[in-house]
């Protein structure tokens, strides 16, 4: 009888799993690992003022990002019992991180590749490929205020219809 060997099929199962959980948008959740961490996080720098930020992973866009943390500057006004809010100061600390993936294409020799050149024979040649990964990290300073905006006041935001129309947007 002869016996099948599963080990190609399992770790073949566990890569697809790892690349299928990396290929997701970060959920609207808390930071769990701070820096390092995807999700948002915030400090209460004195009543009705915050600082907010949300770290998405390379998969999350800046429309995300800035929802998010909309979301939660509307999420902690109404916490304190504030009806609108204003961002009074933004921070980017988007990075680029660059990969390069190389491979051996199995043809030619150091020097000229497989048609002619120095070198001939079988070492093969390396071809690489570079792709750009974006991370959005974003940090907002909010000031909360009581009551609803005012309509002359195009920079405040209702905290309650910031929620009621975001929520549903965010995946968690």
């Amino acid at each position: 009888m002869a016996r099948t060997n599963f080990w190609p099929y399992i770790i073949g199962a566990a890569a697809a799993l790892a690349l299928g959980a990396c290929a997701t948008a970060t959920p609207y959740q808390p930071n769990p690992s701070g820096v390092r961490g995807f999700g948002y996080s915030d400090t209460r720098i004195e009543p009705g003022k915050y600082r907010v930020s949300f770290r998405g992973n390379p998969s999350t866009d800046r429309a995300t990002v800035e929802n998010y943390i909309l979301l939660r500057a509307a999420e902690l006004s109404l916490a304190d019992g504030l009806g609108h809010f204003v961002v009074i100061d933004e921070d980017e600390a988007g990075t680029s991180n660059f990969n390069t993936t190389g491979f051996n294409n199995g043809f030619g020799g150091r020097f000229g590749g497989f048609r002619g050149g120095f070198g001939g024979g079988f070492g093969g040649t390396t071809s690489s490929r570079t792709r750009e990964r974006r991370i959005f990290d974003v940090g907002v300073l909010v000031q909360g205020f009581p009551g609803k905006k005012s309509e002359e006041n195009y920079q405040a935001f209702n905290a309650e219809d910031v929620v009621q129309n975001l929520n549903p947007l965010a995946v968690r």
